[in-house]
């Protein structure tokens, strides 16, 4: 048996760009964050080639969309996929252009105004999530240092989840995305390197790339999220 606590930096992103929030998006400029993910793992060796290891980790990752301008809306013209903070009049963003191409056919005119200082905004969004990995290690070289094959499953347990939006002076937590399911899953797949120091501890090195599944409620969501992590730890065996 080992066990090693472990932290990581970890980048978020989607494999086909598009929007988690809304379609409009989807052509937009964005950008994944760079975030921290920690935990402690437990491995159980099976032979000298494979192990098995499972624990928990608390992940935040968070993405960033660009291109937007602010408004003051009714709820019911604001973003679907937010659950707004506040009643009647809320605080969202459109795709930078819409609010001033708004008619007077258009139900909403009138009704949406610019915020002042909001012409060039981003929109942010954070998860926290709460992982349980299962995974298989296999050893490739299995000496003083090591080499190993990481391949395994995560469920992945929703915690936080908030939106918010940045122009100028401007920055402002305006709700949290209702599309996110509580429970969803990940393919994990990586390498492993390790140095052991002494008959007990090993320090080890490990770059891991996870896909998400089942993130949605909404399997028309074009958004294939995923995380790559550079995981570092120290293994005490017993």
């Amino acid at each position: 048996w080992a066990v090693s606590p472990q932290i990581a930096p970890v980048y978020y992103n989607s494999l086909n760009g598009g929007s988690s929030i809304d379609p409009m998006f989807a052509d937009n400029s964005q950008s994944g964050d760079v975030n921290v993910s920690y935990g402690i793992q437990v491995s159980y060796k099976i032979n000298q080639r494979l192990s098995v290891r499972s624990g928990v980790n608390n992940v935040n990752v968070s993405y960033t969309t660009g291109g937007l301008e602010l408004a003051n809306s009714p709820e019911s013209a604001a973003l679907s996929a937010i659950d707004h903070n506040g009643m009647g009049r809320v605080l969202t963003a459109f795709d930078k252009g819409t609010v001033s191409n708004i008619g007077p056919s258009d139900a909403n005119f009138g009704q949406i105004t610019p915020k002042a200082g909001g012409s060039d905004a981003e929109m942010n969004q954070q998860i926290r999530y709460y992982e349980l990995p299962l995974e298989l290690k296999y050893a490739l070289l299995d000496r003083k240092i090591g080499i190993h094959f990481i391949g395994g499953l995560s469920t992945l347990f929703l915690g936080d989840n908030e939106v918010s939006v940045r122009s100028g002076s401007v920055d402002q937590v305006i709700g949290q995305a209702n599309n996110l399911n509580d429970i969803s899953f990940s393919t994990n797949i990586g390498l492993g390197f390790d140095y052991k120091l002494s008959q007990k501890f090993t320090f080890n090195l490990e770059p891991m790339f996870k896909y998400q599944l089942n993130t949605y409620t909404d399997s028309s969501v074009d958004f294939s999220p995923y995380t790559m992590g550079v995981y570092t730890g120290l293994s005490f065996r017993f």
